[in-house]
Order: structure tokens, then C-alpha cells, then sequence
């Protein structure tokens, strides 16, 4: 990859050129094969059946376009080989040469399974990936990600409450909610907030992420309900514990829908479809941008597939944004200072 320039020295200076890189440029679908050859005559059909790629293309286009939100991952001892390479290439000048491409997500094949660099068949899906222990530092174990406070309160039969501290796989259990579509995101998550169990009761808090990540399962209508899934004014209990006492209040902060994963949790490993479309901070779809390969790449990142008009299983990501008050409805300032 040393060959490929990275867009944070490309457009050095121009972060609007740098931004729309990373938001609309996307890598060619496809893997680099034992020859050139091989890899031309199986681009198209065989390739979407025994090297489809779509997961890997996924997960890219995605870090991308939250790269453009801010998204990061700290750098430490933590941090996967594999992640490296995810997070690098992301900011590389991809999607021109569909053959740099391909060479490109060979190389992380190669880095997520080294002991078969030389399988020619790969089928890892999106949820295949983002789930992958090697991979939990992009989202899992993100504090960008982080809804839930580690600290939490907890009675029993009425009694009074305690602190508890919560431990990273209860973390991850909430993270890992499924919403739906019978009513508001926003009734859903506060209720989240506190849950009983029996004669156990909990009281969870909120760390006010820069960045959400909701499962979502629908039943029909879908089109009539993705209008409403495009901001989320999320309202979530907090606390904190001064000069000896606890301190109760609420957070409050708009998120606003920049990504829709549609997940395909049926086919066969060989036959799954995921597909993504992404949005501006406005709210309006992001298409392709039209450079290399174009005619091989999805032209609105399959938004005619990305809804099922009758039933489906989404990931939705959402950014944090700030509206002045000042400001039409639906306009959106960005880079304005957290309140």
C-alpha cells in the first residue's frame, strides 16, 4: 500500500476536498486473484459469487464516512494488526485503480486469516467482521460508541439504590439492543435506561456518545417510516457524584442519521447480499463518486435495496450534530462547539 497516497496528505489544507474523498469515493468491488488475468475474466460474476468482497467493501466505505464525522480509534497496545490495516487504508487515495484495489484488500485478507493467504473463496459478511474479536476496537470496545456509563445503580425489592460498576461484556449486551420500528428511537433508548428483573431494578446512565449504533428490525412500510429515522433528539439520564453525593440530570443532543447497513441474516455465507447507503449531514443521500471503474462500483451504494419494503434487519449509524438556534429547520452548521 505504500504506493497509494493518503488523503490526509493529498488534500493537505483543503478539508472539504479531503471530506467529499472520503464520503463518496468508494473501492472498487473484488480481490486480486493469483494473476491479473484471473482476476479481469472473474471481476463481475464469479467474484460477487466466490470472492465477494462486499464486507470488507462495507466496512470501509463506512469507516470513511465516519472518519469525515470525527470517528477515531485510540492508539494503543489494544489495537489489532488487523485493525491497523483496516484503519489505513481507509485513509488511503482508493477507488481510481481498480486493480490497486483489489491488491489492497488482498493484502487484508491475507492479514485477517494469514495461515489461508492462498484461499481463493471468501464470504465474510459485514456482521461476520464488525463482530470479529480481532475487530472490536472500531466499534465494540469504542468510547466514540459508548452509550452506557460503566457506573450504574441497582436495588433490590424497593430498597435503596447503590453504585455498581458494570463490566465490558453487560456493556456490550446493551449496545446490542434490537430496536424496532413499532415506535420512536427515542421512547425506546430512554427506556433502555432503566429495566427490572424480577426483584432487581437498574438504573443505567449515559456517556452521550459522538456517535450511535442501533440494530433495527422492521415489519412493512419501511418507506413510510425511513423519514422518520433520520434525527434522533436523544434524551438520557446522567449523575455524577460531588463532594460526597450524587448529582442527578439529563443529557440532551441530536443525532442525525449518516448510515444504513441493510443486513442479510438469512442466505447462506455464499449468498448473503449487504449493502449500504450513506447520508450527508443534511440528510440527502451520498452518491458514488464517479472515478475508476465506475461502471462495476453501485452508483447510490444500492439504495434501491437497501430497504426492504416488507421486512429487514439494518444497522443504523447516527453522528452528533449542533443546530443553532437561529438556523432554518434541517440546516445543519458544522464544526460548531459542543454546549
Amino acid at each position: 500500500m505504500g504506493n497509494i497516497p493518503n488523503l490526509s496528505e493529498k488534500h493537505f489544507g483543503q478539508p472539504v476536498h479531503h471530506r467529499i474523498a472520503l464520503e463518496a469515493v468508494t473501492i472498487h468491488p473484488g480481490v486480486w486473484l493469483r494473476n491479473i488475468e484471473e482476476s479481469l475474466k472473474r471481476m463481475i460474476a464469479e467474484q460477487m459469487a466466490r470472492f465477494n468482497t462486499q464486507g470488507f467493501d462495507i466496512v470501509i466505505t463506512l469507516i470513511r464516512l465516519l472518519k469525515a464525522r470525527g470517528y477515531e480509534v485510540a492508539s494503543n497496545d489494544s489495537v489489532t494488526t488487523i485493525e491497523k490495516a483496516l484503519l489505513e487504508v481507509a485513509d488511503k487515495d482508493i477507488g481510481f485503480d481498480a486493480t490497486l484495489d483489489w491488491h489492497i484488500k488482498r493484502h487484508l485478507y491475507n492479514t485477517m486469516d494469514p495461515r489461508n493467504a492462498e484461499r481463493l473463496s471468501f464470504n465474510w459478511s459485514f456482521m461476520d467482521l464488525v463482530d470479529h474479536s480481532d475487530l472490536r476496537n472500531l466499534f465494540d470496545h469504542n468510547p466514540q460508541f459508548q452509550l452506557f456509563s460503566t457506573t450504574a445503580f441497582h436495588r433490590t425489592d424497593g430498597g435503596p439504590w447503590q453504585a455498581i460498576h458494570l463490566g465490558s461484556e453487560k456493556l456490550l449486551q446493551l449496545q446490542r439492543t434490537i430496536f424496532t420500528c413499532s415506535r420512536s428511537l427515542e421512547a425506546q433508548l430512554w427506556e433502555m435506561f432503566r429495566q427490572k428483573d424480577g426483584s432487581d431494578e437498574y438504573q443505567f446512565l449515559s456517556e452521550q456518545p459522538k456517535f450511535l449504533r442501533l440494530q433495527y428490525k422492521t415489519e412493512g412500510q419501511i418507506h413510510q417510516k425511513e423519514k422518520d429515522l433520520q434525527i434522533i433528539n436523544l434524551r438520557t439520564p446522567g449523575a455524577a457524584h460531588v463532594e460526597g453525593s450524587w448529582k442527578y440530570f439529563s443529557h440532551r443532543g441530536e443525532y442525525r442519521l449518516c448510515a444504513v447497513v441493510g443486513l442479510d441474516k438469512e442466505s447462506a455465507p455464499e449468498e448473503k447480499f449487504e449493502r449500504i447507503l450513506t447520508y450527508t449531514p443534511n440528510g440527502e443521500k451520498i452518491e458514488v463518486a464517479l472515478v475508476g471503474n465506475c461502471w462495476i462500483k453501485p452508483v447510490t451504494k444500492y439504495e434501491r435495496d437497501v430497504w426492504n419494503a416488507d421486512s429487514g434487519d439494518y444497522m443504523l449509524y447516527y453522528a452528533r450534530t449542533w443546530v443553532p438556534k437561529d438556523w432554518p429547520k434541517g440546516r445543519v452548521q458544522e464544526g460548531v462547539p459542543e454546549a
